[in-house]
């Protein structure tokens, strides 16, 4: 198989993203830009006093591991820093590699990788309000450092879901290592991609052998889901390795009643958040509704929005809006999917007419955009120190 080049832009975006995300993360950490980050840090220490794991538990343990080998007193956060650079170097990576042979040789579309991991809602600069994120629906996220973390690990195990779609079988050990490593760190992409890959093996041309195993991968899957439901929110044996020393509350059916809190302008925050995807499905619906994983990719993102919708945490953590994080995720894939999608299909076009050039041109218009709009957040945080 002929081997696709890195091109300059491969290498130049690699060193923005890993420095300007060891940046972020640095000033983070410093409590500069409010996050998550020291919070878990807190959480962390506190259990480990008391000889419990915060559940689920993967994330605290790695950066608790990286930092047994960093001396110091600062060996924990150094850790996080590592583990959050290396996680966005990571996703870059991947999302590049899952584009290679639709970028080729092409010094322009190489930069497509880049940026989408700089997407962002439009934002109306000084006619939003005081929160530019709360209440949008994005496919990056910066500040939640377990959804960072677990992100390549979901667009792996995506990629090996995917293939029961087009016909082939995913590789076991691949599959319940993804599967485990997102179990393990943050099950919420999780929400939106077993309801997605349940309806593709009903309702697609799918063999019986595959709609078997999805339907066995997915039982077991909502079973893990259910018991990390009980550890989380229903554990009260004090001798329990996970042991919840605050329980928070439980779950509950409150349909939009966290999205209509945080969100600040409803109709605004919607259509803010999804100019790029509107206008890929009016102009390329019936292309991208053709390929198996885009189907796949879009059931997903459509199930994680209505977890979203649908559910919420009851008690202090109800405006934390725990069944957000899957949306990131999801949306990101999806992107990358039409992304792919498209640029193939382009390809494979002898002559493009002058009404598909227009269709071409607003959608890279709309891309720019959602990428200004992911800069200027990012330049706004930076100086208000508020990812919201």
């Amino acid at each position: 198989m002929k081997m696709i080049p890195r091109l300059p832009a491969f290498w130049i975006a690699a060193l923005l993203v890993t420095l300007g995300y060891f940046w972020i993360t640095y000033e983070m950490l410093a409590g500069n830009i409010f996050s998550d980050f020291l919070a878990h840090l807190d959480i962390w220490n506190f259990y480990h006093e008391r000889g419990k794991i915060p559940f689920p538990p993967l994330y605290y343990l790695t950066f608790f591991g990286i930092s047994t080998v960093i001396p110091g007193s600062k060996s924990l956060k150094i850790a996080l820093l590592l583990m959050m650079g290396i996680s966005w170097l990571a996703k870059y990576l991947l999302t590049y590699h899952f584009l290679k042979n639709e970028i080729r040789e092409n010094p322009w579309l190489a930069w497509i990788p880049f940026g989408l991991l700089l997407m962002f809602p439009l934002v109306l600069l000084n006619w939003e309000g005081e929160y530019w994120l709360l209440g949008k629906m994005t496919p990056n996220l910066w500040h939640n450092g377990s959804t960072i973390f677990v992100f390549p690990f979901c667009m792996l195990l995506f990629w090996e879901v995917r293939k029961w779609c087009i016909g082939s079988q995913p590789n076991f050990i691949p599959l319940i290592s993804w599967t485990l490593l997102v179990l393990l760190i943050k099950p919420s992409y999780l929400f939106g991609l077993i309801p997605g890959l349940m309806v593709m093996a009903i309702f697609s041309n799918t063999s019986r052998k595959s709609v078997f195993a999805t339907g066995i991968y997915s039982v077991l899957v909502m079973s893990f889901l259910l018991g990390s439901k009980w550890l989380i929110f229903s554990e009260t044996a004090e001798d329990s390795l996970f042991y919840n020393f605050n329980a928070r509350g439980d779950v509950m059916i409150d349909p939009f009643g966290v999205w209509l809190k945080l969100s600040e302008s409803p109709l605004w925050d919607l259509f803010g958040s999804f100019p790029l995807l509107i206008a890929s499905l009016i102009f390329f619906g019936k292309t991208l509704w053709a390929n198996p994983e885009f189907r796949l990719a879009f059931l997903t993102f459509s199930f994680g929005i209505l977890v979203f919708f649908l559910f919420a945490e009851s008690g202090p953590g109800y405006l934390d809006g725990n069944f957000y994080w899957q949306i990131p995720i999801s949306f990101f894939l999806l992107y990358l999917m039409i992304a792919k999608v498209l640029l193939s299909s382009f390809f494979q076009m002898q002559q493009l007419n002058t009404s598909s050039f227009q269709k071409i041109g607003i959608l890279l218009a709309f891309f720019l955009l959602h990428v200004l709009s992911g800069l200027a957040y990012l330049i706004r945080i930076s100086e208000s120190g508020i990812p919201l």
